[in-house]
């Protein structure tokens, strides 16, 4: 396997998720977890994750689904080929 980049990428269950929106601002990190004060729990859990007794579907995709760091070559999206 090549991983000449070092590039990782974050998926929830099957979804790529977008690198700047799990990106902590202060350190650079991805914040890949399923912590309740991270940005997976805020971005697909809300403030509240039970509307009229239930769980929302997306909150209930987080909650059923593994959250998986990945390495990965970067492509033509991230502009890496454009700026070597």
């Amino acid at each position: 396997m090549y991983y000449g980049f070092g590039y990782r990428i974050c998926f929830l269950g099957d979804r790529l998720l977008a690198r700047y929106k799990i990106m902590n601002n202060e350190t650079g990190e991805l914040e890949c977890n399923k912590l309740d004060s991270g940005p997976l729990h805020a971005m697909y859990c809300g403030e509240q994750d039970v509307q009229d007794g239930e769980v929302d579907s997306d909150c209930r995709y987080f909650r059923e689904h593994n959250v998986s760091l990945r390495a990965a070559i970067p492509g033509l999206a991230s502009n890496m080929f454009f700026s070597e």
